[in-house]
């Protein structure tokens, strides 16, 4: 960003600091949102381990860490970039485990990204459909 001001003029530093946190935070979500398509395009070519490898370091990144917590405050749902992220890589790791049928990992994908964003009814039915496919004792053990 370009920005111009006096020479003579008492800048505030603060307000610069501020400024470019920003800047380095909207480079930072860009480099996240391009992680996010090359893992896209690695699973649309089928290479899932590469797809969910991606995903699963774009879940460990500062930024999303953050921007969840973010979310749980404020009830607002689908509005920051990196909760977008976060919940899309969730979305589709928990796809991915379902191919290889592993349906309890799957399972817990899908009840992350349902703390995230519960609006989405094509996860609830995919939660259902899944919730046939795991054995009454694994679901015992694992989520309660």
């Amino acid at each position: 960003m370009l920005r111009f001001t006096a020479l003579n003029e008492d800048s505030d530093d603060e307000s610069e600091d501020e400024e470019i946190q920003e800047s380095t935070k909207e480079a930072q979500e860009a480099e996240l949102f391009d992680l996010y398509n090359k893992a896209l395009v690695q699973q649309r070519a089928g290479k899932h381990d590469e797809a969910q490898q991606i995903y699963e370091e774009l879940l460990k990144t500062t930024l999303l860490a953050k921007s969840s917590s973010r979310t749980s405050e404020t009830k607002e749902g689908l509005v920051h970039p990196g909760v977008v992220l976060q919940y899309s890589a969730l979305k589709n790791l928990a796809g991915l485990a379902a191919e290889k049928k592993d349906y309890n990992t799957a399972m817990e994908y899908y009840i992350k990204a349902v703390d995230i964003d519960c609006s989405d009814v094509s996860i609830w039915y995919k939660m259902g459909k899944l919730a046939l496919q795991v054995t009454p004792t694994t679901i015992s053990q694992t989520f309660i």
